[in-house]
């Protein structure tokens, strides 16, 4: 990225770092900044949720299923905003921490200690030292993947409450545990942003194309802000937790008003209680015309790459978007050899052609849509802490396919013969980084 010119202890920091990406970046050349497209800016709040037609993953067979294995009710009541990229996401994190009144929960991955973390630091530290109740928690695995000093040493002395999750132990519960993979932030138990993006600078800016990540986040406001709250309280206690006693089922809170219609679901794993991947199953089995997946680190086991394939056989379109450069190429050689069954199959790939796409989303039918932390690997699905909303209707399922459709725009397709033309010794490659599959 380019250089990005902030003061230091300027509140707007960050609101200023993100409309300032492409000064001298070296990936566009222009050395300038780029105003905002009006495809970019944030869409209003959806309190409506659309069609709600009770076929496909939304028939009441389908999601009785989903209830059971997710142990989470559908919550009614919420509104819900699509976030793309830093821009939009990060800006909608800042109005949760600066409009907090009581409480603010944060979770996240990685937490760099570099601008955009700094500056939420000091944001945190501020609403701390109001009165307001602050807890973070992040994982130190993702903090020793920042380069720089953890970013729980920018709350000492502060009175925000900040942990690290499951430090790495010798222990059978600690790796029975995993890591925490969640991005999350919850204020007041009545809102929260969830989704895939990190606080770290590489998501910070404008110039999507060029110099930032491409992910996807979500805002909501209602009951489903209120679960999530219970969900942050379940890892900040088992995340410190050193006996050998099995996790529980989540607990889902009473209460949490009403300021919307749209239908949404937890899908969350922790520990033993494991639930995205069997609720994808079932949401990928009942879809009648289409599925658009995005994910960064595409290694799909065996039985989503089956529940896809018979997907197609069904005459289902099927399309997935996963990077050209990976910000992990191993994880991408790992994922290689799990493609051609599916291209073979008839499945549409696509690969981003900008510097990463983050994004983790499934949308089936355009009226079922999943926006949360979870890669579609061995990793999230079996073994780390994530988190994931399930949304129902048209009304995001629209919008996010249409956010899928202007990414294929800025992709290349990715075919069978493209896939058996890669070599052998990359082939080979593949099929060595797949046995660390589960650890990548």
């Amino acid at each position: 990225m380019g250089e990005h010119r902030v003061e230091a202890e300027d509140r707007d920091e960050v609101g200023r770092l993100l409309a300032r990406c492409c000064v001298g970046c070296e990936a566009c050349g222009k050395g300038r900044i780029r105003e905002p497209h009006p495809a970019d800016l944030a869409t209003e709040p959806f309190r409506e949720p659309g069609d709600l037609t009770g076929t496909g993953p939304l028939s009441p067979e389908v999601q009785h299923a989903m209830g059971a294995v997710s142990r989470a009710p559908l919550l009614l009541g919420n509104t819900v905003r699509l976030l793309r990229d830093g821009r939009d996401s990060f800006g909608a994190m800042l109005d949760l921490v600066r409009g907090a009144e009581a409480d603010i929960r944060l979770e996240n991955f990685i937490f760099r200690a570099d601008h955009v973390g700094s500056a939420f630091a000091r944001e945190l530290r501020r609403r701390a030292d109001e009165g307001v109740r602050v807890r973070v928690l992040h994982d130190p695995v993702g903090s020793l993947m920042t380069r720089r000093r953890p970013a729980i040493f920018l709350f000492r002395g502060s009175a925000v409450a900040a942990r690290l999750f499951n430090p790495p132990l010798p222990s059978r519960y600690s790796r029975h545990l995993g890591r925490d993979h969640r991005k999350l932030v919850v204020a007041d138990e009545a809102s929260m942003v969830v989704g895939g993006i990190c606080l770290a600078d590489p998501w910070a800016g404008n110039c999507v194309r060029h110099c930032t990540w491409r992910d996807s986040a979500l805002r909501v406001d209602g009951p489903a802000a209120t679960a999530a709250a219970a969900r942050f309280d379940d890892a900040w206690r088992l995340g410190r937790r050193r006996s050998r006693s099995r996790t529980t089922a989540p607990r889902t809170p009473d209460g949490g008003r009403a300021v919307g219609s749209i239908p949404v679901r937890l899908v969350t794993d922790l520990g033993a209680h494991r639930t995205t991947l069997r609720v994808l199953q079932l949401a990928i089995d009942a879809a009648q015309d289409e599925i658009r997946i995005t994910n960064p680190y595409f290694i799909p086991p065996a039985p989503l790459v089956t529940s896809l394939v018979n997907a197609r056989a069904r005459g289902v379109a099927v399309s997935i978007l996963v990077p050209r450069r990976n910000n992990h190429p191993t994880a991408a050689l790992a994922g290689e050899p799990r493609l051609g069954r599916l291209l073979d199959a008839g499945v549409e790939m696509s690969r981003w052609r900008g510097p990463m796409i983050h994004a983790k989303s499934v949308v089936v039918d355009q009226r079922w849509t999943l926006v949360g932390s979870s890669n579609l690997d061995p990793l999230s699905l079996y073994r780390n802490a994530e988190l994931n909303v399930e949304v129902h209707g048209t009304a995001l399922g629209t919008a996010m396919a249409t956010l899928f459709e202007r990414d294929i725009e800025s992709s290349s397709p990715y075919t069978a013969a493209d896939w058996r033309s890669r070599g052998r010794l990359r082939g080979f490659a593949g099929r060595l980084a797949g046995v660390a599959a589960p650890w990548l």
